[in-house]
């Protein structure tokens, strides 16, 4: 009997702490229920926009009836386009977040981030800019940053178009990654 008693002063303490420790324990609801070190990470392209960053003057033509006003929206009245990206990040923090731009055909970057790089264009012959990449770093829930660049405006016409693709990632696997790019295009 003393042995029985021994057994169970052993036995019932332990089985109190596990007892304890399961009531602690959150039951799992599904997903979004999980703790903030448990989250994945959900990037995500909020908006992407091409513009002529300055009000353009109109240009004006030299015909053989006279002077013409030009189109104040048209590539030579405009030498720079600007674009700007916004990107959040939604539930969970992530890093070595980079955003990576597809740039149009022919342009050159004119002014960008300190630690932006630019890759080359598909044709090596050209002098042009293909890519630019924007490293954003550490994002934390719910952090949403801007970043802005210009390039020279590529000439438009026939299949040419003012357009750039961008694509966002970082460095954990994330939860959603539908809304991971974007696109934009200047008329």
């Amino acid at each position: 009997m003393k042995q029985q008693l021994k057994f169970l002063s052993f036995l019932i303490p332990g089985l109190l702490t596990f007892g304890l420790c399961m009531a602690q324990k959150k039951a799992y609801s599904g997903p979004g229920d999980e703790g903030p070190e448990e989250r994945k990470p959900d990037l995500k392209i909020v908006s992407v926009s091409v513009v002529y960053p300055q009000a353009a003057k109109p240009i004006t033509l030299n015909t053989a009836r006279g002077t013409v006003q030009g189109n104040p929206n048209s590539a030579a009245a405009n030498p720079l386009t600007q674009c700007t990206v916004v990107v959040r990040a939604d539930s969970a923090a992530d890093d070595e977040v980079m955003v990576d731009v597809t740039l149009p055909v022919g342009v050159k970057i004119q002014q960008a981030p300190p630690n932006a790089s630019t890759g080359p264009c598909a044709d090596y012959h050209m002098q042009c800019d293909g890519a630019i990449h924007l490293p954003l770093g550490h994002l934390t829930p719910g952090q949403t940053v801007t970043t802005q660049f210009t390039y020279s405006t590529p000439p438009t016409g026939g299949s040419l178009r003012n357009a750039v693709t961008v694509h966002v990632k970082g460095s954990r696997p994330e939860s959603n990654m539908s809304n991971n790019s974007g696109s934009a295009t200047l008329h």
